[in-house]
């Protein structure tokens, strides 16, 4: 995933939450809404922690705002989603899906499908 930035980034907030498949993705757990830039001032929340660990290697995501330069998730590999074993998931589809918001504006929407067994 490669987000080029065009503007200074200095409010940047994601939405995520994690479906589960039965009869139609629903919700596994509640919305999270995390303000990025407090987050990697200082993060707290376990969860969200887990789920920025899944990709901070793979990612330029790892200073606080202002962001002025393009975020990049690159070689992200398949086997990232072993590290739900942790979180005890019952087996079956999932999705991630996320939103990403810069001065209250939405930016950018995404989904992602893998089945867990």
């Amino acid at each position: 995933m490669f987000i080029s930035v065009v503007i200074l980034i200095t409010s940047f907030q994601m939405k995520w939450a994690l479906l589960k498949w039965s009869n139609g993705y629903l919700p596994w757990n509640h919305n999270h809404t995390v303000d990025v830039c407090r987050f990697l001032r200082r993060s707290k929340h376990l969860l969200n922690n887990f789920v920025y660990g899944m990709f901070r290697d793979y990612s330029n995501l790892n200073h606080t705002c202002p962001y002025n330069h393009d975020v990049i998730i690159h070689n992200l590999p398949k086997r990232f989603t072993r590290r739900f074993d942790l979180l005890l998931l019952p087996h079956g589809d999932y999705a991630i899906e996320a939103s990403w918001y810069t001065d209250d504006v939405l930016r950018s929407e995404a989904r992602l499908y893998f089945s867990y067994f």
